[in-house]
């Protein structure tokens, strides 16, 4: 029997909300370890799912554009915040264990958000924390 660790399926953020995907179709994604573990349950996302997060994105630009600097780095350190506090529920599944592995995939998820935010430490989870505003 395969061991689930997600309570429900991801989404897609688009024109500020989570969203199924358009076709209605989802796939497990498991532990390439423990391959009875399934890490999580995604959207099958398509060509029509892509068109309309580039039309919502296009929507949203000016808005976007238009927010001071300090606002949008805001909305980035959240995000960051969210996905740390996953690290350890997620590094296992992106490595083979062994020494320094937690390390090692934790700088591997968080490269990218500590270039916009070097000196922060993150703290929080879950899908709505990454909601902006």
């Amino acid at each position: 029997m395969a061991e689930k660790l997600t309570t429900s399926p991801a989404k897609n953020y688009m024109g500020g909300e989570w969203r199924d995907s358009l076709c209605g179709e989802t796939y497990e994604k498991r532990n390439p370890w423990r391959p009875s573990e399934i890490t999580g349950v995604y959207p099958a996302s398509d060509a029509d799912d892509a068109r309309a997060a580039v039309d919502a994105a296009a929507e949203a630009f000016p808005g976007w554009a238009d927010l001071p600097a300090q606002q949008r780095a805001a909305f980035f350190t959240k995000a960051a915040t969210a996905i740390e506090a996953r690290a350890e529920r997620v590094a296992p599944t992106t490595s083979l264990p062994k020494r320094g592995w937690r390390s090692r995939c934790r700088s591997r998820l968080f490269s990218p958000f500590h270039r916009v935010a070097p000196n922060r430490t993150l703290t929080t989870s879950s899908q709505e924390d990454f909601t902006p505003g």
